[in-house]
């Protein structure tokens, strides 16, 4: 019966551990052993600078298996040929890990997102949303379409408003009251329609960041735009001249019934009311409106017409429709410029005061 595998090794072990004792204890059996010349034990145990006891077990231990505690192994199989022993890469194993863990330690290590100290591994938190400070607004969160039925409700006000100024026999007291009426309604409309509707918050119109340049700024402007409406309805007027034959009718913004106290009752209503209910509606939510989904040119020409055809209540504004288009556009771009209300109420408020006092000066 032929010998496996197993055994060829076991005998080969026996034979390799006779040879062992052989060489450790000499021929002369133990009496060889104890003619040894005596020496140290580690000595003894490893041979000094020869092969030891120690040396020839690990040869034997690494060269042969135990077949008492490993089982033989099945031959592996190349092509139709069987081998005893699969070659022994150990070695080379062993040298790869080696060459991967100095490879490895040569690595920079990579820098700590987490730690508060690292500069290029550090990863920036998101925080919270920025806050609006000066100069810069909350956005808008309604639509410029909003206006129109904003500006119908407006409409509804001023005539519920007014019906107490239609009991009076007084032209100059139902022109005063309408009038407060028209402007209260503008802002009534917005900022109710705003809060309830578009659940915005006020602040989005325009408050002030920085009230004392957002004045400064409004004077200025304002001051400027009476130049250039004065210009434009000087223009008006000579090309409606030029086509009528004769000079237009002038309108008449105040009436004439409008005299002494009632005049000065129409001052702060003018100077005061009608800024800041204009401003709210056409700057502070149809401009920004606009500004959603137009640049700063179309959306402060298309809030510009809407507010010169506001004033339009007869033929005879004609001649001041294209002059207050201008001021529209001017007060819509210091809006713009500024981020607030404050700054365009004031410019507006500038214009009115001085149109105003030309009115109040021509009829004394």
């Amino acid at each position: 019966m032929p010998h496996g595998r197993g055994d060829d090794r076991g005998h080969q072990a026996r034979f390799g551990h006779r040879e062992l004792l052989h060489a450790g204890l000499g021929e002369g059996g133990p009496s060889g052993f104890q003619q040894r010349p005596a020496g140290p034990s580690h000595k003894r145990f490893h041979g000094g600078g020869k092969r030891g006891v120690a040396d020839r077990v690990r040869e034997v231990d690494n060269g042969f298996t135990n077949p008492r505690t490993e089982a033989p192994r099945a031959p592996s199989v190349v092509g139709d040929k069987a081998h005893d022993r699969e070659p022994d890469d150990t070695a080379g194993f062993l040298s790869f890990l080696g060459s991967w863990d100095t490879f490895s330690m040569s690595l920079p290590p990579p820098p700590r997102p987490d730690h508060p100290e690292s500069g290029e591994g550090e990863v920036p938190r998101p925080g919270p949303p920025p806050r609006p400070g000066p100069g810069r607004l909350p956005e808008a969160t309604w639509r410029a379409v909003e206006a129109i039925p904003v500006f119908l409700i407006a409409l509804v006000i001023t005539l519920v408003l007014s019906i107490p100024a239609g009991g009076s026999n007084s032209c100059s007291t139902r022109f005063v009251l309408g009038t407060l009426a028209g402007e209260l309604g503008f802002f009534i409309a917005t900022v109710t329609w705003l809060h309830y509707v578009d659940r915005g918050r006020v602040a989005a119109l325009g408050l002030p960041g920085h009230p004392g340049g957002d004045l400064l700024w409004g004077i200025a402007t304002g001051l400027a735009l009476v130049v250039a409406g004065g210009i434009v309805i000087a223009i008006t007027r000579a090309v409606g001249t030029a086509i009528l034959g004769h000079a237009p009718r002038e309108p008449e913004q105040v009436l004439p019934c409008v005299q002494g106290a009632a005049l000065v009752v129409l001052a702060p209503i003018v100077v005061l009311a009608a800024p800041i209910g204009e401003e709210t509606f056409f700057r502070g939510y149809l401009f920004k409106g606009l500004r959603r989904r137009f640049a700063l040119w179309p959306a402060a020409a298309i809030s510009a017409v809407a507010f010169g055809a506001a004033h339009f209540s007869a033929v005879s504004f004609l001649l001041l429709v294209p002059g207050l288009i201008v001021v529209g556009l001017g007060l819509a771009i210091v809006y713009e410029k500024r981020q607030s209300l404050v700054a365009s109420v004031t410019a507006h408020a500038t214009f009115n005061l001085i149109g105003y006092l030309m009115i109040a000066l021509s009829r004394r």
